[in-house]
């Protein structure tokens, strides 16, 4: 009887050992740090985002090998020049060793917008969405980002304005004396 049990209990060992064990439950998600921003035609624009495993994750969000980022550009890509992340907190080398623990985030710079042609019209430019993905953690889609160019209309500098409303108050003063001018002569 002995035998029996020592024989259930090595296979129910050698059942256990083949089922491994249990990965912990990863919740992560990304999003642009500012995703709706008003600029000037000829700034420049920073695509800041962040990665952050959830609070209630109960494991580390690691990830080793080149992540994917699918972008679709709607009418950004004719209007900007986009680079990705190649200076500083860039994306490729942060996300490639990535170790957060749950509540951890991490800021990356997803990319860089250059107005083509060194200015973009006024208008309003959007994509319909970006994804990241990090392989076994899956991808999380549909990441909108919308800038707003505005143009300006150039002020006048306060010292023109004061040019102008000295000489508009010496009209009266110069016609006065043109009429006195006038008066004496005759």
């Amino acid at each position: 009887m002995n035998i029996r049990y020592l024989i259930v209990f090595l296979l129910g060992s050698l059942m256990l050992s083949a089922v491994g064990s249990a990965q912990a439950a990863v919740i992560w998600d990304w999003d642009f740090v500012s995703p709706v921003q008003t600029v000037t035609p000829t700034q420049t624009i920073s695509m800041a985002a962040r990665i952050t495993n959830d609070a209630t994750s109960t494991g580390n969000l690691t990830y080793q090998i080149p992540a994917g980022a699918v972008f679709s550009w709607g009418n950004l890509l004719p209007t900007y020049n986009f680079v990705f992340g190649t200076t500083g907190n860039d994306f490729w080398p942060q996300l490639t060793s990535l170790n957060l623990a749950p509540g951890e985030s991490l800021d990356f710079i997803f990319g860089t917008l250059t107005p083509a042609g060194g200015m973009a019209a006024p208008g309003t430019y959007q994509s319909p969405g970006a994804s990241l993905l990090l392989g076994d953690f899956g991808g999380r889609t549909g990441k909108t980002f919308q800038v707003t160019v505005v143009g300006g209309v150039p002020v006048p500098e306060p010292a023109a304005w004061a040019l102008l409303l000295v000489g508009l108050l010496m009209v009266p003063f110069l016609v006065a004396n043109s009429r006195r001018h006038r008066r004496d002569a005759s």
